[in-house]
């Protein structure tokens, strides 16, 4: 599987394939009896790209400084960030312009679009994703929407992950809603994947605002995010396996993990006697399990949701399917709460304030006039938690 480190072993792999690796290394063919005058457009341009004949510019690319040249004037001519950089150099016979932080083989693609406006079938495997990045960076507009176009028809468990994580990289709105959508749906597996660890953290943080992340149930979230926290330990260099450790890795994610939707027994085994939690925050849950159901709404605000997610029950409908779409507003993202289950009644939606997504609408329906539990007049939605 293809996870968020390992783009540039497939894209390597998939270009020596299609003989696009060997063909242009390190464009050292310079001679003029290279260079092929009788044949198509298509091909003269990609003629002059492999020969580097009449090139007045050379590209140092990546990390290795390769040599590429190339010509100006299409680089100019098709990229507004090219031109800008281009105009900045010395003018000259010995033009370098160096293209740092790109992955050479990738870069190559980018240059052949510019040159050809085309891709052809080298948009295999997940070679698209560097090039997405890449025609971002340089603002090629038509090649972003080839690549994220392309990136949204090859959704998968395996792929994923590191699709959304290009799309909150590269900013492209369309095809971060339609990876976390395809995420949410497949929840239950993706969470167990190894790409699932290599999430950043900032990517991770809105994938647990969700409501509709069909994982099987929070333990199996709270598992998963745990499994990441290790991961992060080892990637910030700290000793994976130590809670203290832990903690801080958890510590700006902690808070969207719904404690409260967890039984009491899951809540104690799994959560309370790994120290995950400081005293105080354990005494407000173990607290909260005490107080039956219909009585929660009385407990004031608090840390965490417990609102439950849309989980998992494989061909159940989603308690989404009830909800009646009245009086549905937008929630805000100024603060994490923990509100209360609604007597776990999946039919009864709640409206959650301050809810941490930004974008979620969660609907609110008054509960049935004979309902012991009903509020007030003028009280709507439900009661936040805090000891």
């Amino acid at each position: 599987m293809a996870s968020g480190g390992n783009y540039v072993a497939e894209v390597t792999g998939g270009l020596a394939e299609l003989g696009l690796a060997s063909g242009l290394q390190e464009n050292e063919r310079t001679q003029e009896t290279d260079y092929t005058w009788d044949k198509g457009h298509k091909f003269r341009m990609e003629n002059l790209l492999d020969t580097g004949f009449l090139s007045d510019i050379v590209l140092e690319v990546g990390h290795q400084k390769r040599p590429m040249k190339a010509h100006r004037l299409i680089l100019q001519a098709g990229s507004p960030e090219m031109y800008k950089k281009i105009n900045k150099l010395e003018k000259g016979e010995d033009v370098v312009l160096s293209i740092p932080n790109v992955d050479y083989d990738s870069f190559i693609l980018f240059l052949k679009f510019l040159y050809t406006g085309e891709t052809g079938s080298a948009l295999e495997g997940l070679t698209f994703l560097p090039l997405l990045q890449i025609a971002t960076t340089f603002g090629v507009t038509t090649l972003i929407n080839i690549c994220a176009n392309k990136a949204e028809r090859s959704l998968s468990e395996e792929n994923a992950i590191p699709i959304y994580q290009q799309a909150m990289q590269c900013g492209q709105k369309e095809l971060i809603n339609s990876s976390l959508n395809f995420i949410c749906q497949h929840a239950w597996k993706i969470v167990e994947s190894e790409g699932f660890v290599d999430l950043r953290q900032e990517c991770l943080y809105e994938l647990l605002t969700k409501d509709d992340l069909q994982v099987e149930s929070e333990l199996q979230l709270f598992q998963a995010v745990l499994r990441w926290a290790n991961a992060e330990c080892e990637r910030g260099g700290l000793e994976p396996g130590n809670w203290d450790n832990i903690r801080v890795a958890l510590s700006k994610v902690i808070g969207l993990i719904r404690f409260p939707v967890m039984d009491q027994a899951e809540f104690t085994l799994n959560v309370a006697l790994n120290n995950i939690l400081g005293l105080e925050e354990l005494v407000k849950i173990l607290l909260y399990f005490t107080v039956p159901p219909n009585q929660r709404e009385k407990i004031p605000p608090g840390r965490f949701i417990s609102t439950p997610r849309q989980y998992y029950k494989g061909s159940k409908p989603s308690h989404s399917d009830n909800f009646q779409k009245s009086s549905a507003r937008k929630v805000s993202f100024e603060q994490q709460e923990f509100t209360r289950s609604p007597s776990d009644e999946w039919d009864r939606p709640v409206l959650v304030e301050n809810h941490p997504s930004p974008s979620l609408e969660v609907l609110y329906k008054p509960p049935p006039a004979d309902d012991k539990t009903s509020k007030k007049p003028g009280k709507k939605g439900v009661r936040l938690f805090d000891l």
